[in-house]
């Protein structure tokens, strides 16, 4: 059997589609032609014969190619593979690297690579390789966001190299490629930064909420379900419409987020529902003025508690992704949560939610995600009068009808997400119609857009009596919530074992690394030092062995605590360095996890009503 064969009969087993798209028709111009007297590859476009690599010096090639990715890279996207060369490049050069993902248009350079090179034993050096052969450009973005762009991601340092001849020949191609790694950054970015500045204070709201947790928002899902839906959010163009939403609450379920809750209030509408997420003293002001006893809060777990608190309407919780410590203790409850994603912004969440819900047709208003006359929200917001504060006319760009705005990254971020949510909802048959009834702000894509006039005519001609329907079902839940308080309490009761342990464990662990890193700065012997980093790892490991750490404190400072073992490499060079400055590293992670853990002992015991705590929020 020859190598080729040997090889794909392995890719075959592993991936059929892979195996198939080798031997296919590449999707792009262009075909790739075998030059036998440089012994080089060539893509032949338009008349241009363009060499896959340089015939004269192929480090300086690789060298200028690779200028501007670090060392710490950790996730890296070629575009082209040419000879294999390039892999051996990477394995010297980038250690860190914990994804290497391959993007080659033609099957052809793949086939030829397989009938010279082993195809395990070239891979082997790297954690994780991923394929795309022969995707066209739309095909390879969306393939790439789902890859780099997970609301559970882990780090990932992202850098996009490419042959020099495609990008010539394909350079838009290429610039796709880099447009999804920046994606992933701003992903990245600001989930991290939000999580580690308000780890603390969702805590505190959380185990304070907890009280206030009736019914879930699942169970309204009769409400929803075949049902039209309106998100209101508060951009300048809601001004245009607003007059129109008292008459359509007879044909559509009105849900105000955000600012536009403190707008209709000031124009005497009350929605059938107001959604609250965020967690800081701030979005308080949103309920100022406002009768919160004549309409259901639909409310996140880490929303601002006083807030939840003084609400005197019904109260609906929701779940959202990346709240561990809720979903944990509810999957416990045996509670049937919906878990709702989460994104950049209230109405974000607001449209995942109402996916899930099954509504039949799904329309944004007020969601412009740019600048208006240098305003950022419509007239009679609570904090209009901040406007100066908050815009940031940082990017220019083009409205849906072409006209230049100002917008900012995080009016992007959130257009981003939009679309990513009805990306991944378009595979569900039963996936509501969502339309931009926006007028003048940027356009969605995925999205139509219509006037709320047009959206009426076509979509809203049926009437129905949302308020007694939702009352009926608010009334019917309430009925076993006895039992359901008794769950939650047994699931609060068992987390609480679990987290004395913790405790403990971590208190060994700190004694641990503080008694081993004496001994590598008085330069101990190396048996003393790797018996102490057998001890911590140990611990660790008895950590990690249980369900609560598991599943919400480990993933919680995933980013920040991460054990190295030292065994394997003690006789490494400069390896006293290293563990001196891990195990610094390590007895600050584990003081900061000790200082999370007494709180969070401390709040249950406030819960469970056996202590006051006197923990106030600014």
């Amino acid at each position: 059997m020859s190598l080729l064969a040997k090889n794909m009969e392995i890719i075959r087993k592993q991936s059929s589609l892979m195996a198939n798209a080798i031997i296919s028709k590449s999707a792009m111009p262009g075909e790739i032609e075998y030059d036998g007297e440089h012994d080089a590859l060539q893509l032949c476009i338009d008349g241009r014969r363009l060499f896959l690599h340089s015939i004269y010096n192929r480090e300086r090639e690789f060298k200028e190619m690779f200028r501007d990715v670090p060392d710490r890279v950790t996730r890296l996207i070629i575009f082209g593979l040419d000879d294999g060369s390039i892999l051996h490049y990477i394995e010297k050069h980038y250690p860190r690297l914990e994804h290497l993902l391959i993007v080659e248009p033609h099957g052809t350079v793949l086939e030829r690579f397989l009938a010279e090179n082993d195809f395990s034993a070239s891979f082997t050096p790297f954690k994780k390789v991923t394929f795309l052969i022969n995707y066209t450009l739309e095909d390879a973005e969306k393939k790439i966001e789902e890859l780099l762009i997970t609301s559970d991601a882990i780090e990932y340092y992202n850098s996009v190299v490419s042959l020099f001849a495609y990008q010539v020949a394909y350079g838009e191609y290429y610039r796709g490629l880099v447009r999804q790694a920046l994606k992933a950054l701003r992903f990245y970015h600001v989930n991290k930064t939000t999580q580690d500045s308000f780890r603390v204070l969702w805590l505190i709201n959380f185990w304070r909420n907890l009280r206030q947790a009736e019914i879930d928002v699942s169970e309204m899902r009769g409400v929803f379900e075949g049902r039209p839906a309106i998100i209101v959010s508060a951009g300048p163009s809601l001004g245009k419409n607003i007059g129109l939403l008292e008459r359509l609450k007879e044909k559509a379920l009105i849900i105000a987020v955000g600012s536009s809750i403190s707008i209709l209030e000031s124009h005497g509408i009350t929605p059938h529902f107001r959604v609250a997420i965020d967690g800081v003293k701030e979005n308080e002001l949103i309920f100022k003025n406002v009768a919160t006893e004549k309409c259901p809060l639909i409310y996140s777990g880490y929303a601002y508690h006083p807030m939840i608190e003084n609400y005197q309407g019904p109260k609906i919780h929701m779940s959202l992704t990346g709240h561990l410590l809720p979903n944990y203790l509810f999957e416990k409850a045996e509670w049937q949560c919906l878990t709702v994603r989460s994104g950049f912004s209230v109405a974000n969440v607001a449209m995942d939610m109402l996916q899930q819900l099954k509504c039949s047709t799904i329309i944004l208003l007020g969601q412009d995600l740019c600048y208006t006359e240098g305003r950022m929200h419509a007239h009679g917001a609570w904090d209009g009068e901040f406007d100066d504060k908050y815009v940031n006319e940082e990017v220019e760009t083009v409205n849906q009808f072409g006209e230049k705005v100002y917008t900012d990254r995080l009016f992007l971020g959130m257009k981003l997400v939009f679309e990513k949510i009805l990306e991944m909802h378009k595979r569900d048959a039963t996936a509501a119609t969502v339309i931009n009834a926006t007028e003048g702000g940027l356009k969605i894509e995925g999205m139509l857009h219509k006037s709320l006039a047009e959206v009426e005519a076509e979509y809203l001609t049926t009437t129905y009596e949302f308020e007694r329907e939702i009352a009926e079902r608010i009334a019917v839940e309430k009925r076993n919530l006895p039992l359901k308080k008794n769950q939650l309490k047994s699931a609060v009761d068992n987390m609480y074992e679990q987290l004395e342990e913790l405790i403990e464990l971590n208190e060994k662990n700190c004694r641990d690394i503080s008694k081993t890193l004496q001994l590598v700065v008085a330069n101990g012997g190396n048996k003393q030092i790797i018996k102490g980093m057998d001890k911590i790892s140990k611990t660790f490991a008895l950590m990690n062995g249980q369900a609560f750490y598991q599943q919400v404190i480990h993933p919680e400072f995933a980013d920040t605590f991460k054990l190295r073992l030292f065994a394997s490499g003690i006789d490494a060079k400069n390896w006293r360095d290293t563990a001196e400055k891990d195990l610094k590293v390590f007895i600050g992670n584990t003081l900061e996890l000790g200082k999370y853990l007494d709180l969070l002992k401390n709040l249950t015991q406030e819960y469970r009503g056996e202590k006051t705590l006197n923990i106030t929020i600014e």
